[in-house]
């Protein structure tokens, strides 16, 4: 979900003239999980100094408020299977020495998990900001 209200520009999800938030291009709840201990994540980038990120990446120029709150369903659904759901170790399918060789994901629903991969991807693709700027789908997505 999108935090603060932008410039007025036109929308890369619905292509209307609306003022654009400041989308997460990976939800909020993924950075959650894998900041440091102080909260911080660390952004890399070859020939560039360490930056420091605290919320997540996020672009103030790719969506509207409603477009990224429809992701958000996407978003959150994403979060709930990936970050949560596969916790149980019953889920985790070993072979005689104890490695992981299958998981259960029969409570997963494709289509859903599907399109949130692929929204990521198109946010991706349509950012031009830090870790994103070089994804390319060259026209798959629009």
């Amino acid at each position: 979900m999108a935090w603060a209200v932008n410039m007025t520009r036109a929308c890369k999800g619905c292509g209307s003239t609306r003022a654009l938030v400041n989308a997460h291009v990976l939800p909020h709840a993924f950075y959650a999980r894998m900041a440091k201990a102080d909260g911080a994540l660390q952004h890399l980038e070859l020939g560039r100094y360490r930056k420091k990120s605290w919320l997540g990446f996020y672009d103030p120029e790719i969506l509207c408020s409603s477009c990224d709150n429809r992701l958000s369903i996407l978003d959150e659904y994403g979060a709930q299977v990936l970050l949560t759901s596969f916790d149980e170790p019953a889920r985790f399918h070993r072979d005689s020495v104890g490695r992981i060789v299958a998981i259960d994901a029969a409570h997963v629903d494709r289509d859903r998990i599907l399109r949130f991969f692929v929204s990521i991807l198109w946010r991706a693709a349509l950012s031009r900001k830090g870790p994103y700027r070089n994804v390319d789908l060259h026209g798959v997505i629009k």
